[in-house]
């Protein structure tokens, strides 16, 4: 008897799986309280603050790499087809943090948080598309309800949710080129930030001319905060680019549903966003997918 196509599951599989679990957990739940984060800068224009975004992420970044993984950091940035690559994930995460930023401080964080609860659906699509990943029984399950549960709070919604499509696409496309890429994840993120440096260069001359009372009037603690919010932008990026190399991408959109929860607790409780019948249909058609899809995965 032959078993050529039999692959035994190690403890080493297992233990990068896991890893893999909890650095995606750990990702979503930053993701989920940032929100608290950025509201600090609410006087701060948007784009200035996504410009520095930016800026402190290279420089963090790119000093990482130096210190740590010079050899492997000059081998990526020298490589033609990575770098095209990561100027699309650049930009695609660029969009992302920009609408965000936008939604945050313009009192849009439901609208936000119902991005980030539709981007699990398009991961699971584009898992089945890129991947070719396919749901179990319990997953098909866990989906349904969710789909249910965001498809109703978007037609209750009134109109289209432009923020909520636009973060939920950008953000789910960024996982699928991060994935396919399968570069080194700090390398690779700390690349993806310096491709979009020249814009965000040009931004800063702009401004200057232009509006230069935007760097004038800044204080002391919102320096300090834009200046930070290259390390609190890098740390859960670093996370996630690891975590989706070792678990399925169906997986990190169902886990997904972290951050937009945290975010919606932060939006009603701590922002006074109102929080409708429509919203409560939502978030327990959404958690009842969750639990069962947690029973699967622990049935795993």
């Amino acid at each position: 008897m032959k078993f050529s196509n039999v692959r035994l599951i190690t403890k080493s599989d297992t233990s990068e799986y896991n890893r893999g679990l909890a650095l995606c957990t750990a990702c979503y739940v930053l993701w989920g309280i940032f929100p608290l984060y950025w509201k600090l800068l609410e006087n701060v224009p948007s784009l200035f603050i996504l410009a520095n975004r930016a800026l402190w992420s290279a420089i963090f970044l790119t000093i990482f790499c130096v210190i740590w993984n010079r050899k492997t950091f000059i081998r990526v940035i020298s490589n033609r087809t990575i770098v095209k690559h990561m100027l699309l994930s650049g930009t695609l995460i660029t969009m992302n943090w920009g609408t965000f930023i936008y939604a945050v401080n313009n009192g849009y964080l439901i609208e936000s948080s119902l991005g980030y609860y539709i981007n699990p659906l398009v991961n699971i699509v584009m898992g089945m598309v890129f991947f070719k990943e396919r749901l179990n029984l319990y997953e098909k399950i866990s989906a349904t309800l969710a789909f249910a549960g965001v498809m109703y709070m978007t037609f209750s919604y009134g109109s289209l949710p432009v923020i909520s499509l636009a973060l939920a696409l950008t953000f789910s496309l960024y996982g699928v080129v991060k994935k396919k890429a399968g570069l080194p994840v700090v390398s690779a993120l700390a690349l993806e930030n310096i491709m979009i440096l020249p814009v965000v260069f040009i931004y800063f001359t702009w401004t200057f001319a232009n509006t230069p009372e935007t760097f004038h009037n800044l204080t002391v603690t919102e320096t300090a905060l834009l200046a930070t919010g290259g390390l609190v932008t890098a740390v859960p990026l670093l996370m996630f680019a690891k975590a989706v190399k070792s678990i399925s991408y169906i997986t990190v959109g169902f886990l997904q549903y972290i951050g937009p929860t945290l975010q919606l607790i932060i939006a009603v409780l701590v922002f006074h966003e109102k929080f409708s019948s429509s919203h409560w249909i939502c978030f327990g058609l959404i958690w009842a997918g969750l639990t069962v899809f947690t029973f699967s995965t622990v049935r795993k």
